[in-house]
């Protein structure tokens, strides 16, 4: 949390205008999660989009228990991506790219 909210406050103060905060769910290599909610927390905070990346570790959100443990503050997050086929072992790929009610239509809206 002191990492990023720092980060945020010197790009302010480069005149910089930061927009995004993308957090990991499970890493390939590593099997790491950001700590979800700490960031959503900021994030919310700066009016920051943040997005989760779970293409490895975001298959926990099938299971109540490993959602609440690794999850945490999932819910709060402006988008979300999981590739189910992944905690599977399927080679076909499959990917889920998921935003929150909040922002329905913000995809639409930034391509159009």
């Amino acid at each position: 949390g002191a990492a990023l909210t720092s980060a945020v406050a010197d790009a302010k103060a480069a005149g910089k205008t930061p927009f995004f905060v993308g957090s990991t769910a499970g890493t390939t290599v590593r099997g790491s999660f950001d700590a979800i909610d700490e960031v959503a927390a900021i994030c919310e905070a700066e009016g920051l989009w943040h997005h989760v990346d779970g293409s490895w570790g975001g298959s926990a959100l099938w299971d109540a228990d490993a959602s609440t443990r690794w999850l945490k503050g999932i819910e709060k997050c402006d988008s979300f991506v999981v590739n189910p086929h992944k905690l599977m072992n399927v080679a076909l790929s499959c990917s889920v790219f998921v935003t929150a009610p909040k922002n329905a239509g913000a995809l639409v809206a930034t391509n159009a």
